[in-house]
């Protein structure tokens, strides 16, 4: 599937041109427009709308205030001038996206009290609300729209971009290809015989397997917000407290999973009492959704003195896109969490799923520790063991040197743990049925787990 993204800058002053796709010449007035016509008919175009082309759209500042309060009928009004226009070709889509500044009209004026981070993290949900999964292409013309939106629609897509990578970076199977688009500068001077060569430009961002949450994962959904009144922001966390609740399980999840494959502790992946793996990737999408779509119903739409003044509250940008690529990453945690739960851990099936796992998620080092680790165990066991039996790993190391060792601290267990792949011999039972070994937790050290997985360092 193709998707044709575009910003619209107005409505008048488009006029036809020739533009030449390779070897393939069209006329039109868009970009857009022509992709659709040499792509054909399995594609979609997408028209990010800025709510300031409101001022072009009536002269009644009263019924641009409706149109600015009802986002389905604006977009419905954008799409009958797109037509009336000739500008494009039904079928499309309207996405409206924020504006900030001020904007003039024929008769009256308004005023966008807003940041650029709202416009990003707005068109940014709007995207991906939109677009079907990661498996697309996306042709995106940076050829028409103000500056302030363009880069705003390319830093929505840039996290887009990564937020697809993360949902699948364990699994290795993801299928989308961005191309930035763009045209010479049309000139009505150059006559009605000049062509415009589209060009295309690949795009990518590199997606690594890290925690998108470097601090702490927030607790209050007042943490979304960066400028607000104290009352408002204690009236908002209330309100929204479920989806916080929703969102902090998922996000606690999340980092313990994640902790688990980055320091190298894979039997916890197998225990839900370890790492819960209850709640459902889209919860927690729909929660950080539900929190921005309440901050969006409390901008103020006023008429003052001939004019319009829309304010909004100034959201966190920082924190909800690193929110949503942490979910990500959770969707493909979860995925091969569900996936791990399935089998039996037995020594060869851990190191069968965990070193195509770290394969993908480039921990290449973290494989050969752990089989460094299950051979010790193996070779531990195969003579000590018998079909059948169940003990703890370490009454099956011998106690070499027990002399000089007597009255002597153990060392550390947390940096053992760490050290031997989470297979720390105090809490690990090895049982042996035919010839397989079967790798246990003791239940009574579970907590303990969850603790050091939580913090790590």
């Amino acid at each position: 599937m193709y998707y044709i993204i575009q910003v619209l800058g107005r409505f008048a002053g488009y006029y036809d041109v020739f533009f030449r796709v390779g070897d393939v010449v069209y006329e039109g007035k868009l970009v857009s427009q022509i992709l659709r016509k040499h792509f054909g008919e399995n594609c979609k175009t997408v028209i990010l709308v800025p709510e300031s082309l409101v001022a072009m759209l009536t002269d009644d500042v009263y019924e641009a205030a409706d149109l600015l309060r009802d986002k389905q009928k604006f977009e419905r009004r954008v799409g009958d001038e797109i037509v009336e226009a000739g500008l494009l070709e039904e079928p499309f889509e309207i996405l409206r996206i924020q504006s900030l500044g001020p904007y003039r009209g024929d008769s009256w004026h308004i005023r966008f009290g807003n940041h650029f981070d709202n416009i990003v993290c707005y068109a940014f949900l709007e995207l991906l609300k939109h677009l079907n999964g990661g498996d697309c292409r996306l042709i995106v013309d940076i050829s028409t729209g103000q500056n302030l939106y363009v880069n705003s629609m390319v830093e929505a897509i840039r996290v887009l971009l990564v937020y697809y990578k993360l949902s699948r970076i364990l699994q290795k199977k993801m299928d989308m290809r961005i191309d930035m688009v763009s045209t010479p500068p049309i000139q009505k001077e150059a006559g009605e015989c000049a062509e415009y060569d589209v060009n295309f430009y690949e795009y990518d961002v590199k997606a690594f397997f890290e925690f998108p949450i470097r601090g702490n994962i927030p607790t209050s959904a007042s943490n979304f917000l960066r400028e607000a009144p104290v009352e408002l922001k204690r009236r908002l966390s209330f309100k929204l407290r479920g989806e916080t609740r929703i969102l902090n399980k998922i996000l606690g999840s999340a980092r313990l999973a994640f902790n688990s494959l980055r320091y190298n502790t894979p039997l916890a992946m197998f225990y839900n009492d370890i790492i819960s793996l209850d709640v459902e990737p889209n919860e927690g999408f729909n929660a950080l959704t539900k929190i921005l779509e309440v901050f969006e119903k409390e901008r103020k739409i006023e008429v003052k003195d001939e004019g319009l003044v829309v304010e909004r509250l100034t959201v966190n940008r920082p924190l909800i896109m690193n929110t949503f690529l942490a979910l990500s990453l959770y969707s493909s945690l979860w995925k091969f969490g569900k996936e791990v739960r399935l089998k039996k851990p037995t020594e060869k099936e851990v190191m069968s799923l965990f070193s195509t796992v770290y394969k993908n998620a480039n921990l290449h080092l973290n494989a050969r520790f752990l089989e460094r680790d299950l051979k010790e165990i193996e070779e531990a066991a195969s003579s000590k063991l018998k079909t059948g039996e169940k003990k703890r790993l370490s009454d099956l190391f011998e106690k070499k040197n027990s002399k000089r060792k007597r009255g002597r601290k153990f060392s550390d267990p947390k940096r053992n743990f760490y050290a031997h792949s989470g297979l720390l011999r105090e809490i690990l039972i090895v049982e042996k049925q035919d010839d397989e070994l079967i790798l246990h937790y003791d239940k009574n050290s579970f907590n303990t787990i969850r603790k050091w997985l939580k913090k790590p360092e």
